[in-house]
């Protein structure tokens, strides 16, 4: 990925923020609902799962966002 442009991992990092904070009402809703259990758990594995991808790619594209960003350093 070395082609794409700094705004691109800054996108990336917006986009996995919004998908973890938007987990967060829908695993409340998950724990607090009365689901059957078969549906309950899997839906809920989903919802932390997905909270978790997000919040790792967010991490991840905000630290290659800093990187670009940075002047290069010479002469090291």
């Amino acid at each position: 990925m070395a082609h794409r442009p700094a705004s691109w991992f800054r996108n990336v990092a917006v986009a996995g923020l919004v998908v973890a904070l938007a987990m967060v009402p829908a695993i409340a809703a998950l724990l607090h609902g009365a689901l059957p259990l078969w549906l309950h758990i899997p839906l809920t594995v989903l919802a932390l799962s997905l909270l978790a991808l997000g919040s790792a790619a967010a991490g991840v594209a905000a630290v290659e966002f800093r990187q670009r960003q940075q002047p290069a350093k010479s002469g090291e």
